[in-house]
């Protein structure tokens, strides 16, 4: 029996507060919901008088206006992304410029989405190149906190969490979300990679996840240990795809995703190629020519 991923649907805010949650962290969702975003996106401001602020959202004139008013009169040190999605990164450039700092994050992505005509997320911000290039495990310092580096590679490669400390807790944009999976579409994104960070950030024992969208998760340990089962049993229903003489991911896909939307489908087709290229690099499946949504694919 699949332990079922404890969803939190439930988010409570107020568009334009600034919300303590955490001694350290404040929380201001930006009013941009949708499909890709949910609610918005959320921003997350760190320190007092001197502050740093991740993914700053969307690049609207009032969203900047928001934004100045929530950081008042206090010195800004650094914007920081956890990845280039146009939901995310967009206003980084111009709130940095605005405070006379640096934008930072890991860097471009190794390629841009490509969904093939199928919109998987939000967009990419082709634009977006950040001035400081962060490692894994740097840290960043203010006034009785810290910021720590967390690369966690998977839904985007350039995808970068940050640890709050001493409050215990992760930023953590599109890696993991209170009210639903996260979408891994390659080239950029890799299940290899997602599965090993997920694993990573699990071992990490953070009290508190919070997401670039919706509610924070704040028992963490089984609602990553639910994420990685969901994946597992993903690959369970491709291998009995597989073993029935199904190899093609659009004829899995209806079988597989029975209880969803069918407008969804050409999404799941992406999700299913992932776990399949991901199968191939472990040795368990094979396809001739590159692996793609219409290619056909076998045991080994």
């Amino acid at each position: 029996m699949v332990t079922p991923i404890p969803y939190i649907r439930e988010f409570e805010f107020s568009y334009g507060v600034a919300t303590p949650i955490s001694p350290n962290v404040r929380r201001l969702v930006a009013n941009n919901p949708g499909r890709f975003s949910g609610w918005g996106t959320n921003v997350y401001i760190i320190g007092t008088d001197e502050l740093i602020v991740v993914d700053p959202g969307p690049n609207t004139d009032r969203h900047f206006e928001v934004l100045t008013q929530a950081i008042g009169t206090a010195k800004v040190m650094a914007v920081f992304v956890t990845h280039h999605h146009l939901d995310h990164s967009p206003m980084a450039p111009r709130l940095a410029a605005h405070f006379d700092c640096q934008t930072h994050g890991f860097g471009p992505p190794n390629t841009m989405l490509d969904g093939g005509g199928v919109r998987l997320e939000a967009g990419d911000d082709v634009g977006f190149s950040p001035q400081v290039r962060v490692k894994d495990g740097q840290i960043f310092t203010g006034n009785g906190w810290e910021l720590h580096c967390v690369h966690t590679p998977g839904h985007t490669s350039n995808h970068m969490c940050y640890a709050v400390q001493p409050d215990n807790g992760l930023i953590c944009g599109d890696h993991v979300m209170a009210w639903s999976t996260s979408v891994v579409s390659p080239p950029d994104g890799s299940m290899s990679d997602y599965l090993h960070s997920l694993t990573k950030v699990q071992n990490m024992n953070f009290a508190h996840l919070w997401p670039g969208h919706g509610s924070a998760i704040d028992d963490p340990h089984p609602f990553l240990s639910a994420y990685l089962e969901h994946r597992a049993e993903r690959d369970r229903q491709i291998l009995l795809q597989l073993r029935g003489g199904i190899g093609q991911i659009k004829s899995m896909v209806p079988d597989m995703y029975a209880q969803v939307d069918k407008r969804l489908h050409p999404a799941a087709c992406h999700s299913v190629l992932s776990h399949l290229i991901r199968m191939i690099e472990t040795g368990q499946v094979t396809c001739h020519g590159t692996p793609g949504i219409n290619s056909e694919y076998r045991l080994i």
